[in-house]
């Protein structure tokens, strides 16, 4: 007897109109409680039908959006070897990338790569090729926020090994299992990964997403003229602060070369933060000597000082002319912040005391706990708001729910890069552009700030898929100010 196939035959929208099908989903959807079961439910609908995926998401964007990124996307990461089966995007290795070029030839319509070596995953350190989610993440929200189809991303890992010891000894790992190449070797083998790219996909944009400190800003500016990219962990972090501390400023009715700017840690992160600044200043007649005067930067040595010895180029001019301390309260005291950022993995290293004292100097202090996720936030917007009797301006990488204190709201501002890739993103997409340039970043940060809303540092995420097309063609015009195009 011939089998009757159609019983194997999904329910779906074919029975049913459109919106029926995206209630039904939610539903199911909803249902769902662990965060991982919802993302594979997610990574499912994109890998059934991405048009289908992307109308519900736009749905539903404030439940969505921390399912395929921050937060839950780091679990995602963490046990990407054991919960996929099925994903968009391919592992190039030592083994695999003399087929690259073969594979990239398949894919002429591509217009955008997002690229990670998986040695620095948020907050989470080394997670190997699990660093494919991150990659598939960021391609989605180009897709979801920026109108780039789907099919014309491409998530990467380059499979360089691990230096996990807990993926290196798993029976599960599915990544290469050897220690991380590096120096020589690893140069090798991005450059041949770059030069294969760039011959097949010449009008890509190239995404370096989470590499390692020196990795990371070593390769933006090796290929910044060669290969048309950026990193977003280094750009897109420091354009979306920026943008908040723009806003954050007019908001206490300042101006930020009147702020005292203390960093707390000096990864690729907080060093593009501040090197946007510096250059932020410059368009505005600031000399770098005077804004350099205000910004002071600790690494996990300490307060980075002139006393101290050598320093790397990077982190040289930062160096003020203080005593050396590795205590926090003491550099609070010694510099007098008016503005405190943190990307440094530390979980409530801005306690009360640290709050408080910021809270003497400024009286209506800047707080921004960037790291990521929400377990390595520096601080939390209930912390922020109480330790300081209400008067913080508080952003964070993670997101936070608003709070109630002495009877008013307060809410914070996520500052998430999904302001700002998406944007260069679908910029790049729409010229021939050289290549991408801070600047660019600056006007973007300015943009945003600019559409910002009542008790916000930025727009809502829910305006983002009408306002970035409209920041995308500013870009435009910008590139072709600066005779990129």
């Amino acid at each position: 007897m011939a089998l009757n196939r159609s019983i194997f035959q999904p329910i779906g929208y074919q029975n049913q109109t459109r919106e029926e099908e995206l209630r039904r989903r939610y539903l199911q959807f909803s249902r769902i409680q662990e965060p991982l079961d919802k993302f594979l439910y997610l990574n499912s609908m994109v890998e059934e039908d991405p048009k289908f995926f992307s109308e519900f998401a736009k749905l539903h964007v404030s439940e969505v959006l921390p399912i395929v990124y921050t937060p839950t996307i780091g679990a995602a990461c963490q046990n990407f070897s054991i919960i996929m089966n099925k994903f968009r995007g391919i592992f190039v290795s030592e083994h695999t990338i003399d087929i690259l070029e073969e594979t990239l030839k398949k894919m002429p319509e591509v217009e955008v790569i997002v690229v990670t070596d998986g040695e620095r995953i948020l907050g989470l350190g080394d997670l190997g090729v699990g660093g494919m989610g991150i990659s598939m993440g960021k391609t989605l929200l180009y897709s979801l926020f920026g109108g780039i189809d789907i099919k014309k991303t491409l998530p990467i890992v380059l499979d360089v090994g691990t230096n996990n010891h807990d993926y290196l000894n798993s029976s599960h790992y599915v990544g290469v299992k050897k220690p991380r190449l590096k120096g020589a070797e690893y140069e090798a083998f991005v450059d041949r990964f770059v030069k294969i790219v760039k011959k097949t996909l010449p009008h890509v944009l190239l995404q370096w997403e989470d590499f390692a400190k020196d990795n990371a800003r070593h390769l933006l500016k090796k290929y910044e003229n060669e290969i048309k990219s950026f990193n977003d962990d280094i750009q897109g972090t420091a354009g979306v602060t920026m943008a908040c501390l723009i806003s954050a400023v007019k908001e206490k009715g300042s101006r930020l070369e009147n702020e005292r700017i203390l960093f707390f840690g000096a990864g690729s992160a907080n060093l593009g933060i501040a090197e946007l600044i510096l250059e932020y200043h410059e368009s505005n007649g600031v000399s770098k000597k005077e804004a350099l005067a205000h910004i002071a930067m600790a690494d996990s040595k300490g307060l980075i000082t002139k006393s101290r010895g050598e320093l790397s180029s990077d982190l040289a001019p930062f160096a003020k002319d203080l005593t050396q301390t590795k205590d926090l309260m003491e550099m609070i005291r010694s510099f007098k912040p008016t503005v405190l950022i943190g990307a440094s993995m530390q979980s409530g290293i801005f306690n009360e005391e640290v709050i408080k004292e910021i809270t003497n100097l400024a009286k209506r202090p800047i707080i921004m706990a960037l790291s990521n996720p929400t377990s390595k936030a520096e601080c939390t917007l209930k912390e922020a708001i109480e330790f300081s009797d209400g008067h913080a301006i508080f952003a964070s990488g993670s997101p936070f729910a608003p709070v109630t204190y002495k009877g008013k709201i307060y809410h914070g501002t996520q500052a998430n890069n999904l302001y700002v890739f998406p944007a260069m993103g679908l910029m790049a997409s729409k010229c021939a552009i050289k290549k991408i340039t801070s600047k660019l970043f600056l006007e973007l940060a300015i943009a945003l700030s600019e559409a910002r809303e009542e008790n916000h540092l930025l727009p809502p995420f829910q305006k983002l898929g009408a306002l970035v097309p409209k920041l995308a063609e500013l870009l435009v015009h910008k590139a072709k100010d600066q005779r990129l195009i």
